[in-house]
């Protein structure tokens, strides 16, 4: 039987995805990375321990029925099962959406990896609100959002469940950053952390953060409804991506007058109080309306040079780009052509299957 547990709840934007790569089918006899259908744990327990498994976006997102989700519930739990009736001294389980879960789900699980004495050790890499904004909204503007809504952080509502259920002395807060881990990577730093010999770890990046060019190019496509939910949309979607992230290097930053909307001083005390981490100065907080209006005027403005170089683009890639054209016709162009090519691409895979 497993004798420990390390288990890692995130939070999101703190490289969980590279760090969940790169531990896949880790095992050196004494710890493992727990083999739970795929590298991030956070399906197997959101749908092992959440009251509602079925609204789990996983499952909401494909149409699966309330018994579709029941029959995956106990396929889970079985795994997860298996995998603690293992003889080894640790198993690590790495899953951001863990820290989603309410506190009843969080004491459920705690009392079920927990049986025969077994200790639960939990960490959590903290990123700093002011960075954690701008790459959460960042990747929500990657994936269609069309709003100026901010996602929060919320520190409290995420960790305190932990400390309650498990004990102070046994949930570890450490700060996202890369620029103090060795190597500026995630991976090695948990490596350290853990004991795990880290050259036996593939080295995964983190996702690469995307230029303000990029980010105003994809919001415009956004707001156009191209994107249909098909898998050549979305694959055109991520071509589209690629080729707008090279247009530019200006980082995309959010500043206080849009950070200051969001950032809660009474929830950062509190973090800072868990954690024994400092965040440095927060901005001077504003109401949310103006801070959706400054960051709309960040996104919304999109320079003459930005259109030059989309037309150089779309010239390069072969297609019509008059210097009558702007930007939301070239965005257009430039998705409606890779869509094409994704769809070609789809039927020739269909035929050959």
């Amino acid at each position: 039987m497993v004798a420990e547990i390390l288990l890692h709840v995130g939070m999101h934007k703190t490289g969980t995805t590279a760090l969940q790569s790169a531990l896949d089918g880790y095992d050196d006899g004494s710890s493992r990375y727990a083999r739970l259908d795929q590298p991030n744990h956070s399906v197997a327990f959101v749908t092992c321990f959440s009251t509602q498994p079925h609204r789990y976006h996983v499952w909401a997102r494909i149409g699966a029925t309330p018994e579709r989700v029941a029959q995956e519930r106990a396929r889970l739990r079985a795994m997860i099962d298996a995998e603690l009736a293992l003889d080894r001294a640790r198993l690590i389980v790495v899953g951001e959406e863990i820290s989603l879960l309410p506190s009843a789900p969080v004491r459920s699980m705690a009392d079920q990896l927990g049986t025969g004495g077994r200790r639960v050790s939990v960490l959590a890499y903290l990123r700093d609100p002011w960075g954690y904004l701008t790459s959460a909204y960042q990747q929500q503007v990657r994936g269609g959002q069309v709003s100026f809504t901010l996602p929060r952080p919320h520190y409290r509502a995420r960790f305190e469940k932990f400390i309650a259920t498990f004990g102070g002395d046994c949930v570890r807060f450490r700060a996202y950053r890369p620029d103090c881990f060795c190597n500026g990577s995630v991976v090695c730093d948990f490596a350290a952390l853990a004991g795990l010999g880290a050259e036996t770890l593939g080295e995964c990046r983190a996702n690469r953060a995307i230029p303000l060019e990029a980010i105003r190019l994809i919001h415009l496509l956004n707001r156009s409804g191209l994107v249909p939910r098909s898998q050549p949309g979305l694959a055109a979607r991520s071509a589209f991506v690629r080729h707008v992230a090279a247009l530019g290097d200006t980082p995309f930053l959010l500043g206080p007058d849009i950070a200051g909307g969001v950032i809660d001083p009474e929830e950062i005390a509190w973090i800072e109080g868990a954690s024994g981490l400092s965040f440095g100065p927060l901005p001077t907080p504003v109401e949310a309306e103006q801070a959706e209006a400054a960051l709309a005027r960040l996104i919304l403005h999109i320079p003459a040079e930005t259109t030059d170089r989309l037309r150089a683009l779309c010239a390069g890639l072969g297609l019509a780009a008059s210097g009558a054209d702007d930007a939301e016709t070239l965005v257009t162009r430039l998705y409606q052509a890779l869509l094409a090519a994704e769809t070609g691409r789809s039927g020739a895979r269909a035929r050959l299957a």
